[in-house]
């Protein structure tokens, strides 16, 4: 648990924060392929990937500042964030094709107000799964595995659809 008091609420905004970053420089890191890929394609393949490493950093800052030792269970967390970040995708799909998109002047809002939702969802998330036991050795190779996993999954989204339709270069 995050513990309570000042030192809960510390050790919430640090992994707020940590997800926050994350979240933005992943989704960051797939944005620039919409420039030649179908932005349909593109801003689900973002989001999904900033939810995987905004778990991944949450994770690792709950860890580094958790009150009673106990250890972030990636798997998990990052399973229950991908599952949001599915009805995040939704919503923001929805508001983008109706006439609340219009209240958003431009892609990089969306995606700041996105970051953000992800956060607070990986904020929740990193303190319901907690374990007690684990060892920095699992907790590395389920860290790369999973990044190895979103960075084929965005690869082959990108592939296919560029196979399936035209991608300008």
């Amino acid at each position: 648990m995050a513990g309570s008091g000042v030192r809960g609420a510390i050790a919430g905004t640090v992994v707020f924060l940590a997800a926050l970053i994350a979240a933005m420089a992943g989704m960051m890191l797939v944005a620039p392929f919409g420039l030649t890929v179908p932005e349909a394609v593109v801003w689900p393949l973002a989001v999904g990937f900033g939810a995987l490493v905004a778990a991944l950093a949450g994770g690792w800052a709950a860890n580094a500042v958790a009150v009673d030792r106990s250890r972030s269970r990636f798997y998990a967390i990052s399973g229950a964030t991908e599952a949001a970040a599915v009805l995040v995708i939704t919503v923001t799909t929805v508001l983008r094709l109706t006439a609340a998109g219009d209240f958003l002047p431009n892609l990089f809002s969306l995606i700041v107000i996105t970051a953000a939702v992800l956060a607070l969802i990986v904020n929740a998330v990193v303190w319901r799964y907690r374990g007690k036991t684990s060892s920095l050795r699992r907790d590395l190779t389920a860290t790369a595995g999973l990044l190895a996993l979103g960075i084929v999954f965005v690869l082959t989204g990108i592939t296919v659809t560029c196979s399936v339709t035209t991608c300008t270069p």
